[in-house]
């Protein structure tokens, strides 16, 4: 194999071997978040053998997890109540699985907030383009990076907002610099050049001066 083409290889199945999502499941977890305001569990991703934190905060109220739902105190989201989400490691959002929000109205709406790291939040409900309210799944266009730390908040889009999280599928990525070092590091070995060969002593012919008998 050409040695660029084995370099090249290498890298792409680093890159590959990280981007495997993971479908994180809060419902049915009675025991694992019930009665925290913060807990900390570990994941594991075993396409690519990723092993990370994530870390779930509640406002307003304890943590809670029944067979249907996942919220504050009572399952649900409600006004005055949020859930706080963040990874210690960097991670793309790839879609928000919700429950019981499905209703038509804008202005009396029973929709959700949600916040991406620093972006503004936005406003979910049943007839947005990007949300499907039959399943109250939000894919999003294109994934979402948050970096190692960054939050996903999700609260009461309204003082009647009554609904709850089910489903999050991350994925979880290098950061930009592994990247970079990646790449600079493949750049590296295609630019080694092959040493001269060193002098050999075979090759060197000694010649002994001939003795003249004067």
């Amino acid at each position: 194999m050409n040695k660029k083409i084995r370099i090249f290889s290498v890298a792409a199945a680093l890159t590959s071997n990280v981007h495997a999502a993971v479908v994180i499941d809060f419902t049915n977890q009675a025991g694992l978040y019930d009665l925290n305001v913060t807990k900390d569990v570990m994941l594991n991703d075993p396409a690519s053998a990723t092993s990370f934190t994530m870390t779930v905060t509640g406002t307003g109220g304890v943590l809670n997890s029944n067979s249907e739902s996942f919220g504050i105190a009572n399952d649900l989201i409600d006004d005055g109540e949020s859930i706080s989400i963040s990874f210690d490691v960097a991670v793309e959002i790839n879609f928000i699985d919700f429950s019981r929000i499905g209703a038509t109205s804008i202005v009396n709406d029973d929709k959700a907030s949600v916040t991406l790291g620093s972006s503004s939040p936005v406003l979910l409900y049943s007839n947005r383009t990007d949300f499907n309210g039959t399943t109250d799944v939000w894919t999003l266009s294109s994934p979402v990076y948050l970096g190692a730390g960054e939050l996903i908040t999700i609260g009461a889009g309204d003082v009647n907002a009554s609904y709850s999280l089910q489903r999050l599928n991350v994925t979880a990525v290098p950061e930009p610099s592994s990247f970079l070092l990646l790449g600079f590091g493949g750049l590296t070995l295609l630019s080694r050049r092959k040493r001269p060969a060193s002098s050999n002593l075979r090759n060197v012919r000694f010649h002994r001066p001939s003795n003249h008998n004067s």
